[in-house]
């Protein structure tokens, strides 16, 4: 799969993301609007940092893997019991803060392949997104 930059009179700076993929045998080219031209003013699409970042957000098992861990921090935000004496802490709320640990560490990871992958400001950057604004 190759990176190039070509321009686009529909985008705000005047230049698209394009890939290009071989598939039986055919190279088609495909624009990615979801990717700024480039990420933190430095790095570009051709930048092995930010195609490894593309690589790991256009995998299907990227999203699914975020929906479970999301998932599995429903359970331990459940599972905690703030009225209880905090004086005593169990191992049940041991091993509560080290998973809450854990997934706090893996969504600062997502956000930042998502950031430099697609850019944080500017059209189809990771800050228009409504959800990554949550974030």
């Amino acid at each position: 799969m190759g990176w190039q930059r070509n321009g686009d009179p529909d985008e705000a700076d005047g230049s698209t993301a394009r890939r290009t993929t071989v598939v039986d045998g055919v190279e088609i080219e495909m624009a990615c609007p979801q990717f700024a031209a480039t990420s933190f003013k430095y790095l570009h699409l051709d930048h092995p940092l930010r195609r490894f970042c593309i690589r790991m957000l256009l995998n299907p098992w990227f999203e699914r893997l975020t929906i479970t861990v999301i998932l599995i921090n429903c359970v331990t935000l459940g599972m905690y019991q703030p009225c209880e004496d905090t004086s005593v802490c169990d191992e049940k709320c041991q091993m509560l803060k080290i998973i809450d640990d854990v997934i706090f560490v893996y969504f600062v990871a997502e956000m930042t392949i998502k950031m430099v992958a697609m850019g944080v400001f500017g059209r189809g950057c990771y800050l228009q997104e409504t959800w990554n604004k949550l974030d």
